[in-house]
């Protein structure tokens, strides 16, 4: 297989109503807390990745008037006063932003393209997450490259199809085989399962 990366704002994202839960609770191993703003914290956390450690921490910080900035424990070591500044609302919501993190660090064992590969995240609250304490997130970075079956070259994606957590094993791989330029949805072949190419059936494998 021969792989390069990309990402797509399109067609590559889903999310859960229920979101993640947000608590008026510390969290035990915060170690040092950002100069907040508001007069009340939410605080929550989220899955990304493959990496021995893929759980991000995330505190809103709310106003009186119900505005929301997000502080990002980025380094991942329960610091929230070394990971620069907090992240402002850029949506329509109550609470929308865009989180962008190393590739690296979301995919560890994922020989990345550059320096610069950057795995991008979009985390919200609407009305209905506020009204549940809820946020939600869904990511906009997918993997685009190709894969060769018995000579032939085809373009192909991995993307979060099932579960929304950017370790992109449990969610099988997007391949053009009527090769019109296009990996769609109805051309993914999920875990486990075996797709007939020139008469020969094949599983594919997504492990890092």
């Amino acid at each position: 297989w021969s792989w390069s990366w990309s990402w797509s704002w399109s067609w590559s994202w889903s999310w859960s109503t229920t979101g993640s839960a947000l608590s008026q609770t510390l969290f035990s191993n915060l170690t040092q807390t950002p100069s907040f703003r508001g007069e009340r914290q939410l605080y929550g956390m989220f899955r990304l990745g493959a990496a021995s450690n893929p759980i991000y921490q995330v505190i809103f910080d709310i106003d009186a008037n119900d505005g929301f900035v997000m502080w990002l424990d980025r380094s991942q070591n329960s610091d929230f006063a070394d990971d620069g500044p907090a992240l402002t609302n850029r949506g329509s919501g109550p609470f929308a932003t865009t989180v962008e993190l190393p590739l690296s660090r979301i995919l560890p064992n994922f020989e990345t393209v550059g320096d610069e590969s950057t795995f991008v995240t979009w985390l919200f609250i609407n009305k209905h997450l506020m009204s549940k304490n809820r946020f939600a997130f869904y990511n906009r970075t997918a993997l685009r490259g190709h894969v060769v079956i018995d000579g032939t070259r085809y373009l192909a994606y991995i993307t979060d199809t099932g579960m929304n957590d950017a370790d992109f094993r449990n969610d099988g791989i997007r391949i053009d085989l009527n090769q019109d330029g296009k990996a769609t949805p109805e051309e993914t072949v999920d875990p486990g399962q075996t797709v007939l190419v020139n008469g020969h059936a094949y599983r594919f494998d997504i492990s890092w």
